[in-house]
């Protein structure tokens, strides 16, 4: 009896293992179809996600942004769509003009694949405007302006435009700073549907059942800087070293692309060890912590959207489309003429006769530069470079002699300037009071010029003679001497009369790279008569008691209104910018400058211009523009 309750206890036990294990493996079967159809609706979603992509922002005469960069717009983006990526198209011809059109195709999110564009039809493959966006039609369905609502924890409801959505970049990944909201990414969520006849339980005469849902999100590592990049070009190998090698051959590459980012000035990022080989094997953002022990998680998380470990560059050109235009073969011809037909410019034809502009003519008709002599009507003509000038700059390096200077020259139509720059231009302003006899006194004007000139390159600029010229136009610049708004008669001159034909002359030695210099006066005697067109030599000096040119008026004033009327007031000394004559600019109860009551007219008739010797034009700049207000 006790065996046969032993061998049914045995049985039921059995029985409960079985109906257990049948239990757990039905259970674990389920979850695991769950699983796999989940990961086949993540798949289906990465593929549609990619297709996407390729369809909009594939062709190289696309361009993308986020959709912050309408935040000022009329439809500004919400959070949770803010780090959405936008594809615009050029709907002007890219290849007979610079001016682009853009149109918005599509923003890649999901929700939106239902957008009509037909690349095949609605895109110019002909070469005179290939890549123009012909037509358009339709809209994306989705936008980031749509009211989100439920993005908060713990993010169960979240709907776009009355839509389901869900959470795809959220604290886990920005952190939960204050303002984090805005770097969340929600995308909306998409039915993906079966026919009722392939799921079993359903009504076949039903309309079709849905199976599962998606969502995806393009972001644009492209605008991302990417952290992990180390520059092969800082520093030259060991044996460029022993051979007295200083700098990377390769350094060149540096102009074509950056070879590192400045990670290191970004807030929290300042011990990021930038361009230690070490930062070359980060893989995943999560990793930089790893190669700076000060970074914490909450500056990691708030760069989520702006560092990244995987973008990548092409050179390509984005208006004409293609790959960017390798000139060097181009710049090493020694003929210009083979320069000039090696080029292809598919904007206009290159010509062997005269200078070709770079920009087409788009910012002058005339692309000829003609350096002529100063004068107060014209310097020289504003306008873009040419493919000549392009090539000069190319090849500065052949212009650097022996001694590892470089002679200046003038820029032309062919050739690219050297010279240089202008920094400062300054022209004091002073007087004196002489007694005439005892009745009568002469005021005497004195004015101060001095310039700086700096070498903007890294090669010393050799020895060479320089000019300044000032020129004036039909404005009434001028210096007077009376009260605070009426000059007295006679006692006013224009400083048109005075400089207009002016030639301050700078004797300049060699200027190292970087190095500015100051000229003054060069003058044994401390006042410099002035007259008419006359040539000042200036030389590299500054003595606190530095020569100054004197302008005596011959009109005799009273001494007794030089010392004082009878309210105490005495006559002064006063500038006019303006182009009305009249005063304008007066000193205020602190001795500063001030503007007084009306509208100022300061217009853009004074400037100063840096010539050589033949008169012919380095640089030019106007000293004076209108203020606000």
């Amino acid at each position: 009896m006790l065996i046969t309750v032993t061998l049914l206890a045995f049985l039921v036990l059995l029985l409960v293992s079985l109906a257990s294990l049948t239990r757990v493996e039905t259970q674990v079967a389920s979850n695991s179809q769950q699983l796999s159809a989940a990961r086949q609706n993540a798949l289906m979603a990465l593929n549609i996600a990619l297709g996407e992509l390729q369809k909009y922002a594939g062709p190289d005469q696309r361009a993308t942004a986020r959709a912050d960069i309408q935040e000022t717009s009329a439809t500004p983006p919400v959070d949770g769509a803010k780090r959405w990526t936008g594809v615009w198209g050029n709907t002007a011809n890219p290849q007979t003009g610079l001016a682009s059109s853009p149109k918005l195709l599509q923003w890649l999110v999901s929700g939106n694949e239902g957008t009509s564009f037909n690349p095949a039809s609605q895109v110019s493959y002909d070469p005179a405007s290939f890549g123009q966006i012909a037509t358009t039609s339709g809209a994306p369905a989705i936008t980031p302006d749509a009211a989100i609502s439920g993005l908060a924890a713990p993010f169960d409801d979240i709907e776009i435009g009355g839509k389901q959505a869900v959470l795809l970049v959220g604290p886990a990944s920005v952190g939960s700073a204050s303002g984090a909201e805005s770097d969340y990414v929600v995308a909306p969520l998409v039915d993906i549907k079966a026919s009722p006849a392939s799921v079993p339980g359903s009504d076949p005469a039903g309309g079709d059942v849905r199976v599962g849902r998606y969502a995806y999100w393009v972001g644009d590592e492209g605008i991302k800087a990417r952290v992990n990049m180390v520059d092969p070009y800082v520093t030259p190998t060991a044996q460029m070293t022993a051979a007295g090698v200083v700098a990377d051959a390769g350094s060149a590459f540096r102009l074509m692309a950056p070879q590192h980012l400045g990670v290191d000035q970004v807030t929290g990022f300042e011990n990021f060890p930038v361009n230690d080989l070490k930062i070359s094997s980060i893989l995943d953002d999560s990793q930089m912590s790893l190669a700076d022990a000060d970074l914490t998680t909450d500056a990691r998380q708030a760069r989520f959207h702006d560092f990244t470990t995987l973008s990548s560059a092409v050179l390509d050109d984005q208006l004409h489309g293609g790959l960017k235009r390798d000139l060097t073969f181009a710049f090493a011809r020694n003929d210009l003429g083979q320069y000039q037909s090696a080029i292809r410019d598919p904007m206009r034809t290159i010509t062997t006769g005269g200078p070709n502009p770079l920009l087409s003519a788009v910012l002058h008709a005339d692309p000829a530069y003609n350096p002529s002599a100063v004068s107060s009507a014209t310097l020289m003509a504003e306008q873009g470079p040419t493919w000549e000038q392009l090539r000069s700059y190319a090849r500065l390096g052949g212009a650097i002699d022996a001694s590892g200077k470089i002679t200046p020259r003038i820029q032309t139509g062919e050739d690219q300037g050297i010279y240089p720059i202008l920094v400062q231009a300054r022209m004091g302003f002073g007087g004196q009071v002489d007694a005439v006899d005892a009745t009568y006194a002469r005021f005497t004007n004195h004015f101060y010029p001095s310039f700086v000139l700096a070498n903007p390159y890294d090669v010393t600029i050799a020895a060479s003679k320089y000019r300044v010229r000032v020129f004036f136009g039909a404005g009434k610049y001028s210096v007077y001497v009376g009260g605070e708004t009426t000059p007295r008669a006679g006692m006013s001159k224009t400083l048109r009369e005075l400089f207009d034909g002016a030639v301050f002359e700078l004797n300049c030695p060699d200027l190292a790279p970087g190095e500015a210099r100051v000229f003054t006066l060069d003058s044994a005697a401390r006042d410099v008569p002035w007259a008419e067109n006359k040539v000042y030599p200036c030389a590299n000096e500054w003595d606190q008691g530095f020569a100054r040119i004197v302008v005596p008026f011959d009109t005799q004033i009273e001494r007794t209104v030089c010392e004082g009327d009878a309210s105490g007031k005495r006559l002064g000394l006063h500038p006019i910018f303006s182009d009305a004559g009249s005063q304008t600019w007066q000193l205020d109860s602190n001795g500063e400058p001030t503007l007084t009551a009306g509208t100022n007219t300061v217009a853009d008739t004074m400037g100063w211009a840096l010539t050589n010797e033949n008169d012919q034009v380095y640089q030019r700049y106007d000293n004076y523009k209108t203020p606000a207000g």
